[in-house]
């Protein structure tokens, strides 16, 4: 089967992956998960998307994510479609989405963050350049999109659960080990109502460490998060003021860097919104002093 690599998982311990090969497609999968049924569906994933029984869990740009099961396993497929000639050029020094994806999700869990593990990297080749990839997860049952449980509990006991102020202690956590997210939506936060905080961060696409540029790569992920949260709660006040003394209750930081973090964050989110309002129709504006101002209150 070729030479065995380790590939460190969610909890730090390994798991043997083998190297496959099905026509174009050529990659990794875990050991244990290899089996005929699965070897077949891998063979021409892209059927995987098609039929009216196909179950798309996510479509948006250049990927595309579907939800299928073999046997009485449950699996998520992510589909990095090719993003032309240009792309693909810069495989052979960058490696294709998928295998950056799948080693962002190898340094999140090496450093303690969460992630869903990939138990498979498959990646087409053109010319001998990469120019699609697809990464393959077990799908969590237990877990729902922060977005999915506030539609499912309702705001007002979905405020009450505390979780906001959790999720912010544990963004600020995924900031001190040195990592940013990159596009911290909510529909990219995975929790379950039995754990507070966050269970597993997903979408690494555009993740990685945060070194030069800290700030602003900080201030990202925050804006991001509450851009969401503007356009989901109608309690806005109260989401943003619970998430971000979560955030900032153990930052460590003096009032005067705080300050400056905030009106960074403050000005994308407005930036942002206003992009959002021409683009989906709706009227959500920020006012001067709605984030920076948390700091008028005891954290």
């Amino acid at each position: 089967m070729g030479r065995l690599f380790m590939y460190p998982s969610i909890d730090h311990g390994k798991q043997a992956m083998i190297p496959v090969r099905f026509g174009a497609l050529q990659g990794y999968i875990c050991k244990n998960l290899f089996s005929p049924a699965l070897e077949k569906l891998l063979e021409n994933p892209d059927l995987l998307f098609q039929g009216s029984d196909a179950r798309i869990v996510k479509q948006m740009g250049n990927t595309r994510t579907v939800r299928f099961s073999v046997e009485e396993d449950e699996f998520l497929l992510k589909h990095y479609l090719s993003r032309g000639w240009g792309q693909s050029l810069l495989g052979p020094f960058r490696g294709s989405r998928g295998r950056k994806a799948m080693g962002s999700a190898a340094l999140f869990a090496s450093r303690g963050v969460p992630t869903p593990q990939p138990i498979a990297l498959l990646e087409k080749r053109e010319l001998l350049l990469s120019s699609e990839s697809y990464l393959l997860f077990g799908f969590h049952e237990d877990l729902e999109t922060l977005y999915q449980m506030n539609g499912r509990l309702g705001e007002e006991r979905f405020l009450n659960t505390g979780l906001l102020d959790q999720v912010g202690r544990d963004v600020l956590k995924m900031h001190r080990a040195g990592l940013y997210h990159g596009d911290l939506k909510w529909s990219n936060i995975l929790v379950s109502e039995n754990n507070k905080g966050i269970g597993a961060l997903v979408d690494l696409d555009g993740a990685g460490t945060l070194g030069f540029g800290r700030k602003d790569k900080m201030a990202m992920d925050l804006s991001r998060f509450l851009v969401d949260l503007y356009e989901i709660l109608t309690n806005r006040r109260s989401g943003t003021e619970m998430f971000l003394r979560g955030y900032l209750k153990e930052c460590g930081e003096s009032s005067g860097k705080i300050m400056k973090l905030l009106n960074l964050v403050e000005q994308k989110v407005a930036r942002k919104l206003k992009e959002h309002s021409r683009a989906r129709g709706h009227d959500i504006r920020l006012a001067p002093g709605e984030i920076t101002g948390v700091l008028n209150h005891p954290i």
